[in-house]
């Protein structure tokens, strides 16, 4: 996934760098293009993505590559009609309609977009319900229920918070199950009522490995 999404925005870049070499006079709407683009490039290696945001980074480099197509000239129009390969048939039908392709992806897209759109809609009930029952079936995990770190380990604080420490415990042990390299699940699991003495050894260790140059792990009792 990570080489497909560098080769969709190489080809966002690339798009830009054949406007910009053909381009003599100055196009707001490019120019205007370009600093989008380059911002979000720029917001997404500075900062963690998230889902909200990252559904618009495709908006830009989208918008490069459509624009780059249709502002050739009609000769490169011609030239990259004249070297884009002939679509192979057999007899008069096509191996691959554009039906057919559509169709695969739509599903594919289902298949991938399902599971956390499901996640998120439980959680979303939980928010509004603020039932334990339903918190359960939200953080219950598998294909429809996907789990994520953040998730779990403010599930875990609110648990402590409404005094359900059976509850708390368990969630806390999930996280740190889940995912052993995120800070917070160890964190959250160390100040867990319920935890045991060797679980919060093994927290304290998880946190100083995780975050070595902060000594506030290794004064904690």
């Amino acid at each position: 996934l990570l080489i497909l999404y560098m080769l969709i925005t190489s080809l966002g870049a690339y798009s830009m760098f054949r406007v910009t070499k053909r381009t003599k006079n100055y196009d707001p709407i490019f120019v205007g293009l370009v600093v989008l683009w380059a911002g979000y490039q720029a917001q997404s290696i500075i900062s963690i993505n998230q889902i909200g945001l990252a559904v618009w980074g495709w908006l830009p480099n989208g918008l490069a590559i459509a624009y780059e197509k249709n502002t050739r000239t009609k000769d490169q129009k011609v030239k990259a009609t004249n070297l884009a390969p002939s679509t192979r048939k057999r007899g008069n039908l096509e191996i691959f309609s554009p039906q057919l392709v559509a169709g695969i992806g739509l599903i594919v897209g289902l298949v991938l977009a399902a599971p956390p759109m499901s996640a998120d809609m439980k959680w979303a009930k939980v928010q509004k319900t603020r039932q334990l029952s339903d918190l359960e079936l939200a953080l219950a995990g598998g294909y429809l229920t996907t789990n994520n770190s953040q998730r779990l380990a403010s599930v875990v604080v609110n648990l402590e918070e409404s005094q359900l420490p059976e509850y708390a415990i368990k969630y806390a042990r999930m996280g740190v199950d889940f995912n052993p390299e995120y800070f917070d699940a160890w964190k959250v699991l160390y100040y867990s009522t319920k935890s045991t003495a060797n679980e919060k050894a093994k927290a304290k260790a998880e946190m100083i490995r995780l975050d070595p140059l902060n000594n506030t792990w290794k004064e904690i009792d």
